[in-house]
């Protein structure tokens, strides 16, 4: 018998493929030019084909370069992130207590100068070297007080404050009247120190402020009344902030400009 499949073909579908391999092949059998006509069509197509890999090419290599780009984005979105985090949290240094006592009424440093000068010097050095490249180029300094009432009401700090300020009297001269004052006072003194003794100086900005009586030991704002001494509320507060010189100029222009 006669085996009917030809490597699993049966032989009625070979006779098709052949019949229509024929029908297809045979118009350009004999005609040169329609074959001529064909190869040009396929060459075409080839070209095409060539373009649009070329084309695909190109925008793998660019889908490529824009997921890098991505990537140092979401990077530089995550250090910008941290850097955010570490603005939140601006470290702050507080003097007070024993070690930097001060008297009652008072705002001389002299009893704790030393101890300014080997520990906190270094570190307000230290935090105004690292916070620079924050942008970080202002030091606040705060005074506060506890609530007892000063023995004196007289002040002269609209007389002598600004001379205190640019060193043209000592600050031993200046009388307070408030606890206000006092707290300013102490803010000033502790200023005059950084401002001679600081090594990281350029471009630093300094203010000085005074809370007065109005924030516990804890830094909270008080919620009762309270005249006796106490020596955690008298102490110094220094934060390190940024201040926008140009901002601030262009809003004094401003106003003297609407004044005018």
């Amino acid at each position: 018998m006669i085996n009917k499949n030809i490597i699993g073909i049966t032989l009625a579908e070979l006779f098709i493929i052949l019949f229509f391999s024929v029908l297809i092949i045979y118009p350009y059998s004999f005609d040169s030019s329609k074959i001529e006509e064909l190869k040009r069509k396929i060459s075409l197509l080839e070209s095409i084909i060539h373009n649009l890999n070329n084309k695909i090419l190109q925008k793998d290599k660019k889908i490529n370069y824009l997921k890098n780009e991505l990537k140092k984005r979401d990077e530089e979105i995550n250090k910008l992130n941290k850097e955010l985090s570490s603005l939140k949290k601006l470290p702050k240094i507080i003097l007070y207590g024993t070690d930097f006592r001060f008297s009652e009424g008072s705002a001389d440093i002299s009893g704790f100068v030393d101890k300014l000068k080997k520990e906190i010097l270094p570190e307000v050095n230290s935090k105004i070297s690292e916070l620079r490249k924050y942008g970080i180029n202002s030091i606040e300094i705060i005074g506060h007080t506890d609530g007892a009432i000063p023995f004196s009401n007289t002040s002269n700090f609209d007389y002598y404050l600004d001379k205190v300020i640019l060193k043209q009297i000592d600050i031993s001269q200046l009388h307070y009247g408030s606890n206000i004052d006092l707290g300013f006072m102490r803010a000033a003194a502790i200023y005059l120190f950084l401002k001679d003794n600081l090594t990281v100086k350029d471009n630093l900005h300094f203010r000085i402020l005074s809370a007065g009586q109005t924030s516990k030991a804890n830094g909270q704002l008080i919620d009762k009344i309270e005249r006796k001494s106490d020596i955690n509320r008298r102490r110094i507060e220094i934060r390190f902030s940024r201040l926008d010189i140009d901002t601030v100029n262009d809003m004094m222009i401003e106003e003297n400009l609407q004044n005018d």
